[in-house]
This record gives C-alpha cells, sequence and structure tokens, in this order.
C-alpha cells in the first residue's frame, strides 16, 4: 500500500538531491533577489501568496445555486501562474470525467453545466458543491511540487480530501511527470537494474494508495552517500466483512531512503 507513495517521493527526492548539488540553498528572499542580480542561472523569489481564484458564475436566481470556491497561490513568476491555473482547471475537469485543454474559467463552465444537467434530471437534485485549496507542497530551486485539493458534493456523493501532485521545473518552465514508472525507474539504482527490468518495477510498485501530504524531512550525506527521512500522510480505505466500505483511515508514516552518487548522479537504492 505504499508503492504509489514511493512513486512520487523517488522522483520528489531526486529533485532535492540533485537542486543541492547545483545549489546552496537560499533562506531568505533579499539574498536570493541578490544573488538573481549576480547570477542569472538563480530564479528569483516567488514570494507566493495565497488568494481567492478570480472566476465568474452564471448568475442564479433559485435557492439552489451552484457553490465553488477556489483558493488559490499567487506567484511573481508569470509562467508558474499559469501552470497552477492549467493544474487547477485539470483537477476540476476530473471531477465530471474530462481531459480536456481548458483553462480555469473553462473547467468551471464545463463544471457547472454538468450540475444543471444534474439538476434539470430530478427536482430534488441539488446543485453542486465543490471546494479546492492549492498549496506548494515542495519548492527547492527550480523545481516545485504543487498540491491540489478537493472537496465536492455532486450527484448525491460526498467527496472529500480528494489531492493531486503536479510537478514542475521553473528554469526549463515545464511540467514533470510524477507518477511516471517510466521516469520513476531511471532512478533506480544500476545494480536494480541489472536484475529487474522495467515491467517487474512496475509490477511491484502498482497500488492505489491516496497520498494525502508528504515532506522531506532531512538528508544525511557522506560523500556519495545519502540517508533521506520522508515523512507522509496517506489515505487507505478498508473493506468490511460483506463488501461494507468503511471509513478512510489516515495513516502518517516515516520512511527512510538511502540514495547513492555514482557519476555525478543520484540513484534510489531500494530496500528489500
Amino acid at each position: 500500500m505504499y508503492k504509489k507513495l514511493l512513486l512520487v517521493t523517488i522522483i520528489a527526492t531526486s529533485l532535492a538531491l540533485s537542486a543541492c548539488d547545483s545549489s546552496s540553498e537560499k533562506t531568505d528572499q533579499e539574498q536570493n533577489e541578490s544573488a538573481h542580480s549576480s547570477n542569472p542561472d538563480i530564479l528569483p523569489y516567488l514570494n507566493i501568496k495565497q488568494q481567492s481564484a478570480n472566476f465568474a458564475l452564471p448568475f442564479c436566481e433559485n435557492k439552489n445555486c451552484i457553490d465553488i470556491d477556489i483558493q488559490t497561490i499567487q506567484t511573481q513568476d508569470t509562467w508558474l501562474n499559469s501552470w497552477i491555473e492549467k493544474n487547477q482547471a485539470t483537477a476540476i475537469q476530473d471531477q465530471i470525467g474530462l481531459n480536456q485543454n481548458m483553462n480555469l474559467q473553462q473547467a468551471i463552465n464545463a463544471y457547472v453545466k454538468k450540475s444543471d444537467a444534474w439538476q434539470a434530471e430530478e427536482k430534488t437534485n441539488k446543485a453542486y458543491e465543490l471546494t479546492v485549496y492549492t498549496r506548494m507542497a515542495y519548492q527547492r530551486n527550480q523545481y516545485l511540487l504543487l498540491q491540489i485539493g478537493l472537496d465536492s458534493k455532486q450527484d448525491g456523493v460526498n467527496t472529500t480530501e480528494r489531492y493531486y501532485f503536479f510537478a514542475a521545473d521553473r528554469k526549463q518552465q515545464k511540467a514533470l511527470k510524477i507518477l511516471d514508472f517510466e521516469k520513476a525507474y531511471t532512478y533506480m539504482s544500476p545494480g536494480y537494474r541489472s536484475i529487474k527490468g522495467l515491467d517487474r518495477f512496475k509490477l511491484e510498485n502498482a497500488g492505489a494508495v491516496n497520498l494525502l501530504d508528504f515532506q522531506v524531512k532531512s538528508a544525511e550525506c557522506v560523500e556519495d552517500t545519502c540517508h533521506v527521512l520522508v515523512s507522509s500522510n496517506y489515505k487507505i480505505t478498508m473493506v468490511g466483512s460483506g463488501f461494507s466500505v468503511k471509513k478512510p483511515l489516515v495513516i502518517d508514516r516515516v520512511s527512510k531512503e538511502t540514495w547513492i552518487r555514482t557519476e555525478g548522479k543520484w540513484w534510489f537504492v531500494k530496500s528489500e
């Protein structure tokens, strides 16, 4: 049940270790801005601010109106702001079974349309409710990990704490895949890959755990070996007798990962 978690932390930890190699961590906005003025390879301070997203809802004359609340984050990076909005649109679309190239307003319009169709089926059907909350789960130099959480009430079903994770490279201005088996496999140590192919890796790491949050707590490195502590929270749904679904359990876990560096690249060493 830890397998989906493993894929996320492998890639996030590799980003952290790579960032350590490329530049020392900046802990102050003034240091960052000063460094950026003398070194264009160091990206400017993001200055992240929490705020309500900018979108419009149609006018509603009824008491049973759709309710959408989206909390977002705003930064000084224009490309990053657009990327965040794009991922919010992706998460919202996923609630209604869509996966199209939409901006945030278009995704909301589609969600409203789906709600209207649901209400039109029966007079007792209530309009959809959607709450979206956004935070930067991880940031180190150009690498970012975005977390988007949703609570919803739609089609008579209540959903809480559904989370999505998105990774990006600010410097290259491109998205990174974090649940990509092929990508995660490239970080496995040469010894592991010499005896286990990609298909075996996929088989070992297939699973469905709802990751809520995680944090790279610390890294102790001696020469070319690092021991990394990762703290994570995830939710699992237990099935009782007669296939009845029990209340989901939220589990806290701290894991220790071992990484080695050879020829300038970090590799994950999987414990058996």
